[in-house]
């Protein structure tokens, strides 16, 4: 191929076409085969350009009005709209003092502080731990807000279920760490080691380990007995 030679490049089906003129020297009735493949390539290439020329003036205004209203398109095409690593329901603790409550699950649990953002006052705006595959978000009491923790409140209505391969040993140390032992850990007729305790911040946690594997039948037929006794 000549050093000067036009070139006309299109990506069509995975492949490159090139079609040049003038055609190499030697190459006989090549000038008539490059000619039409040049009119060919002409012919399919025109319309998509003209195409294109009506649609930049919209793609950009739409590219303005997306920067402008603060929206990224190529980059919100790539989010995912559940982040790796959480699940579709994560627990949200408000704390009277989150800092040391990421203190205590860290020594009851083996909790992992991933991220925390202070606010007034050394407050937590926000945080979030990680105890086993499971994250769990802490915030700090704002009452101007209407953000209550458990003991502002009085109690809870709500209990975390946090499943451990050993109930006992687990439970034993929240106890160590802190926490009020509310029920302890013992054999249920559902199938699991299971006790509860509350945390110095005021939520309560069952902790269970799974012992036998039972059919709903079964539990059923074992819950009169166990509510009796």
């Amino acid at each position: 191929m000549l050093k000067d030679a036009p070139v006309v490049k299109e990506r069509s089906s995975g492949a490159d076409r090139i079609y040049a003129f003038p055609p190499p020297a030697g190459s006989g009735d090549g000038a008539e085969l490059n000619l039409n493949a040049l009119a060919r390539a002409r012919r399919e290439l025109l319309p998509r350009l003209r195409r294109r020329r009506r649609e930049t003036p919209r793609r950009f205004a739409d590219y303005l009005t997306d920067k402008s209203e603060g929206r990224d398109t190529m980059a919100s095409a790539q989010v995912k709209p559940i982040p790796d690593g959480m699940h579709r329901v994560t627990p949200h603790l408000v704390c009277d003092g989150a800092a040391g409550a990421i203190d205590f699950y860290e020594k009851a649990f083996g909790a992992v502080e991933e991220m925390r953002l202070a606010g007034p006052q050394g407050r937590l705006m926000h945080a979030r731990i990680r105890i086993g595959d499971s994250a769990i978000m802490l915030v700090d009491e704002f009452p101007q807000w209407g953000s209550f923790g458990p003991k502002s409140l009085k109690g809870t209505p709500v209990t975390i279920h946090l499943f451990v391969e050993d109930a006992d040993a687990a439970a034993a140390r929240a106890v160590e760490a802190g926490a009020k032992l509310i029920l302890p850990v013992t054999d249920m007729f559902w199938g699991d080691r299971y006790g509860v305790i509350e945390d110095p911040y005021g939520h309560r946690w069952s902790i269970a380990t799974h012992v036998r594997d039972l059919s709903a039948e079964e539990i059923a037929q074992a819950m009169p007995k166990h509510m009796s006794g």
